[in-house]
């Protein structure tokens, strides 16, 4: 995932540390690691892409207003696209930003927030990228798809109905090129249970949404 911060100096940057702390809190055991302009030339970006076993071990990478001179813009703008494919988590902070580099960070970004003269402007990712992946039967980019929405602020019984009314779609359109009919049967089952597992289980919802993200196979 991207996170793009720019613009305004002092609300830039303050979003991004409060995007940080949200994120932090999520993955307590995530390995934080803050790039500066003075090290962007020695950093590895490929080492900072490596997977640390299971995908939800994540790495939480924060590039602090990195982008300054040319030389730093050549050894990370090529990577932009697969930072934001990544299960790791990447914030590219730039408080002084050209046209150009603005619209080459936003274009890959899975979240951009530009501060201009005080405005703010916000990109999202796509809208469906939950149920689209649910009706993939992509466990990985639905875990990912769940924890940017709840990120971005989706209450976790949004997400739950999305996914809930894409199983019942798949199953009435009779879309089974990926699930067959039992298993989306068992899939609509399991979702209508969940929101009661969590609660037996004394464990959050959102929580509960990401572990069911884990359990598609």
């Amino acid at each position: 995932m991207l996170y793009v911060f720019g613009g305004s100096k002092t609300k830039s940057r303050t979003k991004m540390r409060t995007t940080l702390t949200a994120l932090e809190k999520r993955a307590p055991l995530a390995h934080t690691l803050r790039v500066t302009n003075e090290e962007i030339e020695s950093t590895d970006i490929e080492k900072l892409l490596a997977a640390q076993g299971l995908f939800y071990s994540k790495r939480i990478v924060v590039f602090d207003n990195v982008l300054k001179e040319k030389n730093a813009q050549k050894i990370l703008l090529p990577y932009m696209e697969v930072l934001a494919r990544s299960e790791h988590v990447f914030l590219v902070l730039e408080e002084e930003l050209s046209a150009d580099l603005k619209k080459q960070l936003v274009a890959h970004a899975t979240k951009a927030i530009i501060s201009d003269e005080g405005e703010k402007q916000a990109k999202s990712g796509p809208d469906w990228a939950v149920t689209n992946a649910l009706e993939k039967k992509d466990s990985k980019g639905l875990w990912l798809a769940i924890v940017r929405s709840l990120l971005e602020g989706a209450p976790p019984e949004q997400v739950h109905g999305q996914l809930f009314w894409k199983a019942k779609q798949i199953l009435l359109a009779g879309r089974l090129h990926i699930w067959s009919h039992d298993s989306i049967r068992k899939l609509i089952a399991e979702l209508a249970e969940l929101p009661h597992e969590a609660r037996r289980r004394g464990m959050e919802m959102k929580y509960a949404l990401e572990r069911f993200a884990l359990t598609i196979q």
